[in-house]
């Protein structure tokens, strides 16, 4: 990509010294035509954003080292949270909703000058898509009196938004890559990139809350622009796209289903866009057996759970807490391919899910009483913390069902074990989390225990364990675990 330098000043501080007092400037102006009654605080909200916006996504053009940029990214985290909890700034904060979108802005803006500062088309096209598509989306969402209105998370959203974000992705995206593009991209991948992105930035839009798009849409736009770029290079993006519309159909399928909730679809989709992209079908593979096969069984096992806080309708927390690390390791090898301990760490990060799920199901379906890993008591089925014979059995299966697919793909027989062995001793660690300090709540009006927070018309208490400490969190820690015993048995 062609990317010309404009070095405005002799020193790249000066330029820091500028660019902030502009900031600075428009903030306080935003101030004055909020607190003069000319604009409302969501109109001054949006001014701040385009105007911020277009001045950090073109940063790579007046700044020649990373570092300033970095500390302007810094700054305006530590101020924004400052001035969001202290409710100050009403100009820049104001809506009539909870949100954290103006440190998420910084936020994001950090981690792609950090992580791609030397991928300036990538840095200045994520942040064109927060710039614009998302302003675009908001603005036409709250001008129509009526729209056809959704809501996939906590913020309705609406059709009309949506579409907005889509359009407005696509066409700045395509304006852009065309005025930075060189022969490496010829104009038709152009087309192709764009959709691309709007589809992935309309995605992330669809399912953020108290403005966490923020953060999810620039950030999902240069990965899904990176392996764009890289996949088109290798010859390798027709079998992707192919992927994605199949993908597609697979999650809107189990939406139907009930195998998933529609933002557990909505994430599960992206997460399967990133992984065939970051390395095809040996990665894929195993994350599909272990949602197919899992839902299958949740379908089953879910009628058999008294106290179950998910039910078998995956949400997207429960999707990004059982996929979150093995998507973290499959992207660390798209960026450093010759780190070839990313694969089998990252089956046993998916052993480590499959195992505990399957662990669960298996448990949930067998005969057996269920006894307390620690005390050794029996506990009724469904209750975190109980082991069964036919539950170690399943996370046996489980484990050795991605172990297998590592042999398939040419690991050798000692690595596909400790794979096998990671992820059942993961399990483990997870029913030890799950009996002891996830939280177990009591409701007030029955007695009965539950694992969920809150019950419709009843209220509960703490019994056990640390509030944060959730299902999901449970199943993050299981799947780090998985991880690291592998890498600890790898090396």
């Amino acid at each position: 990509m062609r990317i010309p330098q404009y070095n405005l000043f002799s020193s790249d501080w000066i330029t820091f010294t500028v660019v902030l007092a502009l900031i600075f400037f428009l903030i306080g102006l935003s101030e004055l035509l909020r607190k003069q009654g000319w604009f409302t605080a969501e109109s001054t909200r949006k001014i701040v954003h385009v105007g911020v916006g277009i001045a950090v996504s073109l940063s790579p053009l007046y700044f020649r080292k990373a570092l300033p940029p970095l500390v302007l990214a810094g700054l305006f985290i530590v101020l924004n949270a400052l001035a969001l909890k202290q409710n100050r700034f009403g100009g820049m904060h104001g809506t009539t909703r909870t949100s954290y979108g103006t440190v998420f802005f910084p936020l994001s803006y950090f981690i792609l000058v950090l992580g791609a500062w030397h991928r300036p088309a990538t840095l200045m096209l994520a942040m064109l898509m927060m710039t614009f598509a998302d302003t675009a989306g908001s603005w036409v969402g709250e001008s129509l009196r009526r729209v056809h209105s959704y809501r996939l998370w906590r913020d309705k959203k609406s059709l009309e938004g949506s579409l907005a974000v889509f359009l407005t992705a696509a066409v700045v995206s395509f304006l852009f890559l065309n005025l930075t593009r060189t022969e490496s991209l010829p104009l038709r991948h152009t087309g192709e990139a764009s959709l691309l992105v709007a589809l992935v930035v309309t995605l992330a839009e669809m399912v953020s809350a108290r403005g966490s798009d923020n953060l999810s849409v620039p950030l999902l736009a240069a990965l899904a622009f990176d392996q764009f770029y890289v996949l088109r290079s290798t010859g390798l993006w027709f079998p992707w796209m192919v992927w994605i519309f199949l993908s597609a159909a697979l999650f809107f399928l189990a939406v139907k289903l009930h195998s998933l909730q529609g933002n557990g679809g909505v994430t599960g989709f992206l997460v399967g866009i990133f992984l065939f992209g970051a390395g095809g079908l040996p990665w894929i593979l195993p994350m599909v057996l272990f949602f197919i096969l899992s839902s299958a069984l949740s379908q089953f096992g879910s009628r058999h759970d008294p106290v179950g806080v998910k039910g078998s309708r995956r949400d997207h927390l429960q999707v990004l807490a059982n996929s979150g690390a093995a998507l973290g390791l499959a992207l660390l090898h798209f960026y450093h391919p010759s780190w070839s301990w990313t694969y089998p760490v990252y089956l046993g990060a998916l052993a480590a899910a499959t195992a505990d799920t399957w662990a669960t199901e298996f448990g949930l379906l067998g005969g057996g009483i269920p006894r307390h890993i620690v005390t050794g008591k029996e506990i009724r089925k469904g209750m975190s913390g109980g082991v069964t014979w036919t539950g170690f059995g399943g996370a046996l299966a489980g484990a050795g069902l991605i172990g297998g697919v590592g042999a398939v793909y040419g690991l050798d027989w000692r690595i596909v074990t400790v794979i096998i062995l990671a992820g059942f001793l993961a399990s483990l660690v997870d029913s030890l989390l799950g009996g002891t300090v996830q939280a177990l709540y009591r409701s007030e009006q029955t007695g009965l225990l539950t694992e969920k927070a809150a019950l419709p018309g009843e209220s509960v208490v703490l019994v056990r364990g640390w509030p944060w400490m959730n299902n999901d969190m449970v199943n993050v820690m299981n799947t780090l675990c998985g991880a690291l015993i592998t890498s600890y048995l790898f090396w």
